[in-house]
């Protein structure tokens, strides 16, 4: 890669999380509230390929790349995640949804992304499983 090529896929994310962010803070709500723009962004991504044509290409505006390019960063971002990337990618559900359409999207996430009851108050977290050593 030269400086002609333009950014790499690193800077191309980077800046795409960054543009995301920027209007998830413009949409969220004043005063108090819990929501992340890189959670956001990661489902996003996870979901695009999902999508229909016609959302698929409404995702990538909102996205700021193509969302199939969008989960394989995704995917990347998750084999080797920093802390908040990891903490920021996780499926909860209250129970088996059991549709077809939804186990399939699900059977196809990066083996990173935690899967599971909704957390309660009262319990532990959840997270991806970790080796002695991590």
């Amino acid at each position: 890669m030269t400086a002609d090529d333009g950014p790499g896929p690193t800077a191309q994310v980077a800046a795409a999380v960054t543009r995301y962010a920027e209007a998830f803070h413009v949409a969220a709500p004043d005063g108090h509230h819990v929501a992340g723009p890189l959670g956001g962004w990661l489902l996003l991504a996870l979901i695009g390929p999902a999508a229909g044509i016609g959302p698929r290409s409404e995702l990538g505006d909102v996205l700021g790349m193509h969302p199939l390019a969008a989960r394989a960063a995704t995917t990347r971002l998750l084999g080797d995640p920093h802390p908040a990337v990891a903490a920021a990618a996780a499926v909860w559900s209250h129970q088996d949804v059991g549709a077809p359409a939804f186990d399939a999207w699900l059977s196809r996430l990066p083996a990173q992304v935690t899967r599971g009851p909704v957390p309660s108050q009262a319990g532990p977290m959840p997270g991806p499983a970790r080796t002695p050593g991590d």
